[in-house]
């Protein structure tokens, strides 16, 4: 009964310590609009429309307000995603510090906004990336055709297109074991009977056609072995063409595109299989150049109102504009955290 005697005087003490708390460590005065604006500016007229924002500290979700054009993070990103990315952009406010986990990314610009400093870093081999599909997936057309038959998968969202005929057909970015560590990935699971078809139109090629393409981990262990058949198609002309294996583990690929390049073309990434079940087919991508000419396929086709909208742009230090106009979907959304796995 005596210890009871001792709760109300520890709730006031605590109530006390909290308000003197508060006096001498004041919440910081949340970001206002117009500096999130600004950064978000920035971001618009120096990078790319599938960027990865990370936003620094988690608490400030004044962000989710803006960057609805990127793919936007509170707080670390989940399984080290952020390494997907030719370039990330750090947004970091109230003076946080910049964080460890960049690895041996390089930090290529850097502006204070306000209360905000915006910092872009770059892969060491971002300067030969022309065009990255993982990062551009909202670029692509996609549609399952049988025969005559061709149902087109317009509904975007968590940076994914869906397919009407299964919930798991679908083509777009996700989070998945490869080799026993999670890793982002373009997932394209085949549909029985039907070829699922992503085509990014018009885009300009450079050297080479780069990448490698995976069953994930779940899929080597299950019943069903049928090898996914996976075509690479530029102007309806067969450029690769390559069969899943039943082991872990990625399965590079390197396309010789030079004969191509300067040229506006379509490229075309094709699924088929005989069994659907558990072929969870996964792929990356990008268009590499082996010159320093990077702003043909760069900076121009990011001005081009004809051309594709997530360009890798190769010269980040210009001065801020206003705002690049916007092509894109309505229904694409910000999604804090997306990275997570999803069933």
């Amino acid at each position: 009964m005596r210890r009871r005697g001792w709760i109300f005087p520890g709730l006031l003490g605590l109530a006390f310590l909290f308000s003197l708390g508060s006096v001498l460590w004041p919440d910081p005065v949340p970001v206002d609009d117009a500096a999130w604006g600004a950064a978000e500016s920035i971001i618009a007229e120096q990078g790319s429309s599938g960027d990865m924002v990370i936003v620094h500290p988690v608490w400030e979700h004044g962000a989710t307000r803006h960057f609805q054009k990127h793919v936007l993070v509170l707080g670390r990103p989940n399984v080290d995603s952020h390494l997907s990315y030719p370039y990330v952009w750090l947004v970091l406010a109230h003076g946080a510090s910049t964080p460890g986990y960049m690895g041996d990314f390089e930090l290529g610009f850097e502006k204070t906004v306000g209360p905000l400093r915006v910092l872009r870093y770059a892969r060491p081999d971002a300067a030969d990336v022309r065009y990255d599909f993982f990062v551009s997936v909202e670029d692509a057309k996609v549609e399952l055709q049988r025969g005559k038959d061709v149902q087109p998968c317009n509904e975007f969202r968590l940076m994914r297109y869906y397919c009407p005929r299964r919930d798991w057909n679908y083509f777009g970015q996700r989070a998945v074991f490869i080799q026993g560590e999670m890793q982002n990935v373009l997932w394209m699971h085949p549909l029985r009977g039907w070829t699922t078809r992503a085509r990014y139109r018009n885009l300009r090629l450079s050297d080479r056609l780069m990448g490698r393409y995976a069953l994930a981990d779940p899929a080597i262990d299950a019943n069903n072995k049928t090898p996914v058949r996976f075509r690479i198609l530029i102007n309806g002309r067969q450029v690769g063409d390559y069969h899943s294996e039943q082991k872990k583990g990625w399965q590079p690929f390197d396309i010789d595109t030079s004969r191509f390049k300067g040229s506006r073309m379509d490229v075309v990434f094709e699924v088929t299989a005989a069994k659907d079940g558990m072929r969870h087919f996964c792929w990356l991508a990008q268009l590499r150049g082996d010159d320093d000419a990077a702003s043909e396929s760069g900076a121009s086709d990011a001005a081009s109102e004809s051309g594709p909208t997530g360009r890798i742009q190769a010269t980040p230090d210009r001065t801020p504009a206003t705002p690049a106009p916007s092509r894109h979907k309505p229904q694409r959304k910000t999604i804090p955290k997306r990275d997570e796995v999803r069933p």
